[in-house]
């Protein structure tokens, strides 16, 4: 019940730098936004200015992350590596 409450609250924009492996995770674009260090602030201006566009990947990314990364499903991850 915990998790699927904290799974619940996910909600959030997020414009973050690229990390290793993002896009087995994420579509870039669609789901999280990873701009080129030049581009930042001007992404940032652009979706706080255009709630719709915004609200699109807000609503793309928290249905991924409900569907695919919550602590339920990290645990069935660990306990499949345990099996093998």
């Amino acid at each position: 019940r915990a998790v699927q409450q904290r799974a619940g609250r996910v909600r959030g924009f997020q414009i973050s730098d690229y990390c290793l492996g993002m896009e087995r995770n994420f579509i870039f674009g669609k789901e999280i936004m990873v701009p080129n260090l030049r581009d930042w602030f001007m992404m940032i201006d652009f979706y706080l200015a255009h709630e719709e566009e915004r609200q699109m990947i807000q609503k793309a990314g928290a249905s991924r992350v409900l569907k695919e990364h919550t602590y339920r499903h990290r645990v069935k991850q660990l306990l499949g590596l345990f099996k093998q």
